[in-house]
C-alpha cells in the first residue's frame, strides 16, 4: 500500500523520498543530501534590494553595531 501510495503521487516536481530511520546518522545524512542537491537545482538568490530598502538595512546594521549593554 504504502509503495502504491509513494508511486502514484510522487512527481518530478514534489518528489517523495523514503529515508530509512534505523540510523540517526544515515537518515540525517542522506536529507542533507537531497537537500543539498535540490539547492544546487533550483539555484536559489538573493533578492536585489532597491536604494532604500539597502539604505535602511545599513543604518539598522549600523544601530545594532552601536548598541551597548
Amino acid at each position: 500500500a504504502y509503495q502504491n501510495a509513494i508511486n502514484h503521487t510522487s512527481s518530478y516536481f514534489a518528489p517523495w523520498y523514503v529515508i530509512p530511520a534505523d540510523e540517526k546518522w544515515f537518515s540525517r545524512y542522506f536529507v542533507s543530501e537531497v537537500i543539498v542537491k535540490t539547492l544546487t537545482e533550483i539555484n536559489p538568490q538573493y533578492p536585489k534590494l532597491g536604494k532604500n530598502a539597502s539604505e535602511f538595512i545599513l543604518r539598522c546594521k549600523e544601530l545594532l553595531m552601536n548598541e551597548h549593554d
